[in-house]
């Protein structure tokens, strides 16, 4: 990447553990962050009332809180400093519902 003229810095955290959020933004604060790409995303197949709670809360603090609360973080320095671009991918199954893919649908309708 030297070569385009771009830092970067591979992080390795759980973005559906809030504390990872803070972690992140702490690792990167040496860097002029001007684009976030909000990708990540889980699924769990089958009837959502079939689904562990902690596996569902993993699914709604990773697909929903993690993009909300990065977006805040980075978006509010992007706005500082007027330069910044956020990315945040979703899923066709977010437009049309597919049987058994009912609360991914929810989260990348989000």
């Amino acid at each position: 990447m030297a070569k385009f003229g771009v830092d970067f810095r591979a992080v390795a955290c759980d973005l559906s553990e809030w504390q990872c959020h803070q972690s992140l933004r702490h690792a990167t604060k040496d860097l002029d962050v001007t684009m976030l790409v909000a990708n990540a995303g889980i699924s769990m197949v089958g009837d959502v009332v079939e689904h562990p709670a902690d596996k569902t809360r993993r699914i709604l603090d990773l697909n929903l809180g993690s993009t909300t609360s990065l977006c805040r973080m980075y978006g509010a320095d992007f706005a500082a400093k007027a330069r910044g671009s956020i990315v945040v991918t979703g899923s066709l199954v977010g437009y049309a519902a597919l049987p058994g893919a009912t609360l991914y649908g929810a989260t990348k309708a989000y």
